[in-house]
């Protein structure tokens, strides 16, 4: 059973709730320090999963509802299911950025970054490319190109065979963050205060500016909204456990939206197009709750 724009399923067998996933299209997910937190449409975060223990360098939703999140620190890629069970995917030599395409592949920045290692939905591994530096964060545009930042300042495109080109240069360095909006445009956060935009031809703008005490890690857009969301690493005067996560209007305002964290940095967005698939065995259980919702009403 596919359901589009949620993933939300509650089902009652007289009287009892036999299953209920909690995601919603259209939240945003960080990934804390051992943590993964989905926050409401206000910013309250919830535990979506506990069962993370370590830093998550890079998440993206596949079609059907399925987080991937890239742990850097035990060598190792996470997929969670739309209720927050947690497995291991695959084991990478530390992954750095995280994107999935329209076919369900998982591709990360291995080996400290210096490849791209592509997987498909089985787990089987590949090395898409080899990086021209330090991977930091992926993305795909809507037509399948990969986009990749490095650490020295440019951000270069893949096509799906991966051949390489650069896209743009001259940056200023750690770009963590890399998102698409609905038109096409291109994001970058840096480390200096800024996020550049880029059209989908390269011409670059600043979108908008913020404290370069800020050290932004991890960059999404919301389809629902328009809204940039930036996840903030550190900031300069803060402590763990004062972290924010930021909104940026379509105008390029900045407003805070989340707050109270320890040490975000990837983020991923459960877009309002997509389509949540009930965990394995739900079908079952919701067959077989409307036929003993059915039996019992026939026998009252």
């Amino acid at each position: 059973m596919r359901v589009s724009g949620s993933s939300l399923f509650v089902v009652s067998i007289l009287g009892s709730t036999v299953f209920s996933a909690i995601a919603s299209a259209g939240t945003i997910f960080v990934g804390d320090v051992d943590v993964m937190y989905k926050l409401s449409a206000s910013g309250i975060p919830s535990v979506f999963s506990s069962a993370a223990d370590s830093t998550t360098i890079g998440m993206a939703f596949n079609s059907v509802g399925t987080l991937y999140a890239a742990e850097r620190d035990v060598n190792a890629i996470y997929a969670y299911t739309p209720a927050g069970a947690q497995s291991s995917f695959a084991s990478v030599s530390s992954p750095y950025g995280l994107a999935v395409d329209s076919s369900g592949d998982v591709y990360t920045g291995a080996v400290g970054g210096s490849e791209i290692v592509k997987y498909t939905p089985a787990a089987a591994g590949s090395v898409f490319a080899t990086a021209a530096s330090s991977v930091e964060a992926l993305t795909f545009d809507a037509s399948g190109d990969l986009f990749e930042s490095d650490n020295n300042g440019k951000i270069f495109e893949y096509a799906p065979d991966g051949t390489r080109t650069t896209f743009a240069s001259g940056l200023n360095g750690t770009e963590f963050g890399l998102a698409f909006d609905a038109s096409g445009n291109l994001y970058a956060t840096d480390w200096t205060g800024e996020i550049n935009k880029f059209t989908p031809g390269g011409a670059r703008s600043i979108f908008a500016t913020f404290s370069s005490q800020m050290l932004p890690s991890g960059l999404v857009y919301d389809n629902g909204s328009g809204n940039l969301y930036m996840t903030e690493v550190a900031n300069g005067t803060s402590q763990p456990g004062q972290q924010v996560v930021y909104a940026f209007s379509p105008s390029g305002a900045q407003s805070v939206f989340a707050t109270g964290l320890y040490s975000p940095f990837g983020i991923a967005d459960l877009q309002p197009n997509l389509s949540a698939t009930p965990e394995p065995g739900t079908a079952g259980l919701l067959s077989a709750g409307a036929a003993l919702l059915l039996l019992s009403r026939r026998r009252g």
